[in-house]
C-alpha cells in the first residue's frame, strides 16, 4: 500500500520550508498545475521503507519546471486551490460540472444548517 493509497499528505509547516532546515524530501516544493508533467509515486527504499517521490508523466525538458497536480478533495481544499479550480473550469467542461456540484452540495448544507437553527429557535 503506498502513501496514497493510506491518504497522506505532505505538509511542511512553514518553518520548516527552507531547504536549509528540511531536506527528507523536497516534495513540498513541487509546484501545482492542471496540466501537469510528473505525478506523485512511491518507491520502496531499503533504508526508509515506502516514501513518496515524483515520476515524469512526459519528457520534461532541461530548466523545465516539475509540475504536479495537487488533486485536493474540492470540500477540504485550501482556498487558493479552489480559486485556482473555478478558474480552470472556465475552459473545462469536467471541472466546471464538478464545481456546480460542489457549489450545489454548499448550498443545500446551508441551507440544511439554516433548518437546524430555525428548528431550535421554533423548538421543533
Amino acid at each position: 500500500m503506498g502513501l496514497k493509497d493510506c491518504g497522506t499528505f505532505l505538509d511542511i509547516p512553514p518553518e520548516f520550508g527552507s531547504t536549509k532546515k528540511y531536506r527528507a524530501t523536497l516534495g513540498h516544493k513541487i509546484n501545482h498545475s492542471f496540466r501537469p508533467n510528473a505525478i506523485f509515486a512511491t518507491i520502496d527504499t531499503a533504508r526508509f521503507g515506502v516514501v513518496s517521490s515524483l515520476r515524469t508523466i512526459r519528457r520534461v525538458s532541461k530548466d523545465e519546471e516539475f509540475l504536479v497536480s495537487y488533486n485536493y478533495p474540492f470540500g477540504r481544499a485550501p482556498p487558493w486551490y479552489r480559486e485556482v479550480y473555478r478558474e480552470a473550469a472556465r475552459t473545462d467542461p469536467i471541472k466546471a460540472a464538478a464545481v456546480r456540484k460542489w457549489d450545489q452540495e454548499e448550498e443545500d448544507k446551508v441551507r440544511g444548517d439554516d433548518r437546524d437553527l430555525l428548528d431550535g429557535i421554533m423548538g421543533a
